[in-house]
């Protein structure tokens, strides 16, 4: 008996090492969009996503918004896309196309202004572009 006890100890220890190690970071503050870097959302910007964007674009949202992007996922997905989703966003927003018009009206407070675009959009494209 204790040895089955040793062996499940042994294997749960190693399961939890393993799954930490693996698991990504929760609230990186730095950002970088370099190739194989990950794109944290930094507090601040977070707050206007959940204002504005994540009553479609998140677990809670339907259908293809959703499908699109879904910031409840955005630390699962690789750097490559998260960059690439990032840019998107930045070039939705400054169009004006998102959030969509038919949104704001039933929702005046998720507009957003232009100090919002611009931080979405210096968040969104690396500095080198």
């Amino acid at each position: 008996m204790k040895k089955y006890l040793l062996v499940a100890v042994t294997l749960m220890v190693i399961l939890v090492s393993v799954s930490w190690v693996m698991m990504p970071p929760k609230n990186s503050s730095e950002i970088s969009t370099g190739s194989g870097t990950e794109l944290s959302i930094p507090d601040d910007l977070m707050v206007v996503f959940k204002n504005s964007c994540m009553t479609c674009h998140s677990s809670e949202g339907k259908g293809m918004a959703k499908s699109i992007i879904d910031f409840s996922k955005w630390d699962s997905y690789k750097p490559e896309k998260q960059t690439k989703k990032a840019e998107a966003i930045c070039n939705v927003v400054t169009k004006g196309s998102m959030p969509p018009k038919g949104y704001i009206e039933s929702n005046p407070g998720a507009a957003l202004s232009q100090e919002q675009k611009d931080m979405i959009c210096k968040w969104g494209k690396p500095a080198d572009k």
